[in-house]
């Protein structure tokens, strides 16, 4: 796992769902209405590296994904659509996305959604999701707010994703990596008639949810009173920080009184932007503590910083190290000292760098650095465990070690476990399997993958099994269970 925390992007997304298997696929569900009929769109967004690649001549690759969406209200199947998705071909695995839509009356609906690998039938991913579509009433609502990253105009209708003059392809999981220059908004808005207004206009709004004091980016849009009015507004987010943002649309009259609103979040991330945000005016950085450091002390503290940093800041970091933008880094490590103590920031870094130099040697390993390894990392972003148990010769098993903590500081989560071993069986290397945080690795079959040497005592079907049968010599579970 050494440098993953570092050199990976990750992201958080929330979904009203049920979910197995390891495709990793973003499905979104809309509902419309055409006059008093509503009607749902299923999107999908398949992350073309979660599904095997198939070769094709000239070194392209393509990737097969069957598809069964089922419409199911009171336990019976209303409607459903059955068919195989095929990614472009391209040098590397792309990702491919398809959106369905379905013609439902009002009511509670269960949507189910199953996708599966078509050169491995064991990579599956399920989803179910609640409808509840009410009927159309003589009131003001609105469509959820869809988040794109372009709006083609097209005369081309059998385009799945052609609505009112384009295609709007929206962005998987609502976030916005820095290869995307606009966030577009569109929106569906119903029944303003009914608020016997004269005049009305749209208020959309990014707010930063990051930083309070942020000054939110506005955009304002007159509307025609009519039965259905759409929104498709363009925002420019080149020069947009990472982070956390919220994006509401707020239905406003000529007094600026809010009569209807409604709200989405979304993550931006763009390090390249970020990190030309570091220079700090009026600061000389190599007459800093900084200053001093070589180039090689200088990437040794902060990848020593990176289990500390946020996600949005990692990123940055990626970027100040790939591109040995030696004053970046220089600014970088300053300014995160000197938020965390602005009267003595030196002296603070100094503290972090004896223990990060004690956590590198206590936990060195032939694949890195000790604070590079999972339980340097841990170690430097939770503290000293309470509680530790080592196990070097456990029959079937290789060395683990269990981690306990009465409370995590950073997280506010107590009575939290950590499981690593060693599946290498040298080199210092252990390996995170499990742990109880929400915030780090969770493996239902940790079980089963430290003592896979033990293949036929699997307590179960293999696929879903989540432990060996008991033994004596077998304590993990006791340990890990047992021990508070």
């Amino acid at each position: 796992m050494n440098n993953k925390y570092v050199f990976l992007l990750g992201f958080f997304f929330f979904c009203h769902s049920t979910l197995y298997g390891k495709i990793d696929a973003d499905v979104n569900i809309v509902t419309y209405y055409q006059d008093d009929q509503p009607f749902i769109e299923v999107n999908i967004h398949i992350v073309g590296s979660s599904v095997t690649q198939k070769k094709l001549e000239q070194a392209y690759v393509e990737s097969r994904a069957n598809v069964l969406i089922t419409i199911e209200k009171d336990n019976e199947i209303l409607d459903f659509r059955k068919y195989a998705l095929v990614s472009p071909k391209a040098p590397s695995a792309s990702d491919f996305i398809d959106l369905k839509r379905f013609t439902l009356q009002p009511g509670q609906y269960t949507v189910n959604i199953e996708l599966t690998d078509q050169l491995d039938i064991s990579n599956t991913l399920k989803k179910t999701i609640n409808l509840d579509i009410s009927p159309r009433d003589k009131e003001v609502f609105s469509s959820a707010t869809q988040l794109l990253y372009d709006a083609q105009a097209s005369e081309n209708q059998d385009n799945p994703f052609y609505k009112y003059g384009y295609v709007l392809l929206p962005t998987a999981y609502n976030f916005f990596h820095q290869g995307i220059d606009k966030l577009i908004v569109f929106e569906e808005i119903y029944g303003l008639q009914f608020l016997n207004e004269s005049s009305l206009a749209a208020k959309i709004s990014i707010i930063n949810t990051d930083k309070s004091d942020a000054e939110p980016t506005n955009k304002f849009k007159r509307l025609k009173i009519d039965n259905k009015v759409v929104i498709l507004e363009s925002f420019d987010i080149s020069e947009m920080k990472s982070g956390n943002y919220k994006l509401m649309v707020e239905i406003i009259n000529k007094t600026n009184d809010v009569l209807h609103t409604s709200t989405t979040y979304f993550q931006r991330s763009n390090p390249s932007y970020d990190a030309k945000l570091l220079y700090s005016e009026g600061i000389e950085i190599d007459d800093t503590f900084v200053g001093k450091l070589s180039n090689e002390e200088l990437e040794y503290n902060l990848k020593a910083l990176a289990p500390l940093l946020p996600q949005s800041e990692i990123t940055v970091l990626n970027v100040l190290l790939s591109e040995e933008n030696i004053k970046g880094q220089k600014f970088f490590l300053f300014n995160y000292w000197n938020r965390y103590n602005p009267v003595k920031p030196e002296e603070s870094f100094n503290h972090f760098l004896k223990i990060a130099k004690a956590v590198d040697v206590k936990f060195y390993s032939t694949v890195g650095r000790g604070f590079e390894t999972d339980r340097g990392y841990i170690f430097l972003k939770y503290g000293r465990p309470d509680n530790v148990i080592s196990v070097e010769n456990e029959p079937s098993a290789p060395p683990y070690e269990i981690w306990f903590y009465d409370k995590l500081d950073l997280t506010g989560e107590t009575n939290m476990k950590f499981l690593f071993y060693n599946p290498s069986l040298g080199g210092n290397d252990f390996q995170l399997l499990h742990s109880t945080s929400r915030f780090e690795v969770q493996n239902r079959q940790w079980e089963l993958e430290l003592y896979r040497d033990a293949p036929n005592d699997i307590d179960g079907n293999p696929v879903d099994a989540t432990s060996v049968v008991d033994n004596v010599n077998r304590r993990a579970r006791e340990y890990f269970e047992d021990n508070n």
